[in-house]
């Protein structure tokens, strides 16, 4: 089953104005997960720098892009150990993911992995008046079998897709077996402030405003893979 959108923002974030001393938060690394069939098991660390105790729940969903959409559905291939967990103030706790099945895949497998801030609300009379953040960290977890393998950027294309008024609109075709981090796209040396992921043999359309007359070549900023100048296709 496809979970939306909406829901999937609401567990990214939320937000609890509660009665507490000051505004604390949680940190956690790595942000990126990467299995491979050489590196099987990645261990998270968080760490809890608030005053109170945080309950974590784990989930897990396969993450696919069709027609340029992101679709989630639930999975129980991948596994995260522990899958709830309660984790003391000023304290961390491993998680450690892993997949059921390492097969060999021809494209690289995509997941999100939701750790949930499933704590009750925290109340304190006896503090002045603050903000509560509870942040429910949605990770990006992918599998390849090598840990070599990496994207090429001459596997990426650049067209202009229909758009209205003063919106603007570029579709990113990623032909690669690998995810393509995108930090921004230029045009005539302006950024026009968009980005994203584009998964293995996906695309993925990117909207904004911009002043700038797009013109038949595009620089795409692509994290580890550089500046990509692209040729827009008529």
């Amino acid at each position: 089953m496809s979970i939306s959108k909406n829901f999937l923002k609401y567990l990214l974030v939320s937000i609890l104005i509660l009665p507490i001393a000051e505004v604390s938060a949680v940190t956690i690394s790595p942000t990126n997960v990467k299995l491979s069939n050489a590196k099987k098991i990645v261990s998270l660390t968080f760490v809890n720098d608030t005053p109170n105790s945080i309950n974590i729940q784990t989930s897990a969903f396969t993450w696919k892009q069709t027609d340029g959409k992101d679709l989630y559905a639930k999975s129980d291939d991948l596994v995260v150990v522990p899958p709830i967990v309660t984790i003391p103030a000023n304290k961390s706790q491993i998680f450690r993911v892993t997949k059921k099945t390492f097969d060999s895949p021809s494209t690289e497998m995509s997941y999100r992995l939701y750790l949930e801030d499933v704590s009750p609300e925290f109340t304190d009379t006896k503090e002045a008046p603050g903000v509560y953040f509870k942040f429910n960290q949605n990770l990006p977890v992918y599998y390849n079998p090598s840990d070599k393998a990496k994207a090429n950027a001459s596997f990426i294309s650049a067209s202009l897709c229909s758009s209205s008024g003063e919106e603007s609109c570029i579709r990113l075709d990623n032909n690669n077996n690998a995810h393509v981090g995108i930090n921004n796209i230029s045009i005539n040396n302006q950024d026009v402030n968009t980005g994203g992921v584009i998964l293995g043999k996906s695309y993925k359309e990117f909207r904004f405003k911009s002043t700038q007359k797009i013109t038949d070549k595009i620089i795409v900023k692509a994290g580890d893979l550089g500046d990509i100048t692209l040729t827009l296709k008529k």
